[in-house]
């Protein structure tokens, strides 16, 4: 698949992101993986384009991303799961009423035993794919995996 933005180095990826991330929440994750995405050699668009996660779908395929399903999923370096605003506070128009996680959620996965899926923090769920935290715990949330073609 064709792009503009370059050859994306999935291992790298990956690597930054868990360096990168904390221990705790920033409300920043989809800077965090935009940031570990450049430096993996993929030229994505300026940060302000990368401020809401909830945004990122198209973006990640105009970057030579797939969206993949989630039936049978197996988890590979450098998958990234989107989570989809969740039920709890008001939302931006398109999305679920009531929403709690306005903004959504990104992260990747890293194939650590300790910490498999990162974002701006470490996270420890290691289900598949983890969920980001318990305001997500719901069978509302919905999400969207995503896997670089090249």
């Amino acid at each position: 698949m064709g792009n503009n933005y370059g050859h994306l180095d999935k291992y790298r990826f990956a690597q930054t992101a868990y360096d990168n991330a904390g221990g705790q929440p920033t409300g920043h994750c989809a800077r965090y993986i935009h940031d570990a995405m450049r430096s993996a050699a993929l030229n994505l668009p300026l940060k302000d384009a990368w401020l809401y996660s909830r945004e990122k779908g198209s973006a990640l395929k105009e970057a030579g991303f797939v969206q993949i399903s989630p039936a049978g999923y197996r988890p590979q370096i450098g998958d990234i799961v989107i989570w989809l605003p969740c039920l709890g506070n008001p939302v931006p128009p398109g999305y679920p009423t009531g929403a709690k996680h306005t903004n959504g959620h990104i992260q990747v996965y890293t194939g650590r035993s300790d910490h498999p899926w990162v974002s701006d923090f470490r996270q420890n769920e290691k289900s598949l794919p983890s969920l980001p935290g318990a305001g997500w715990h719901t069978k509302r949330a919905v999400y969207e995996i995503y896997r670089h073609a090249g």
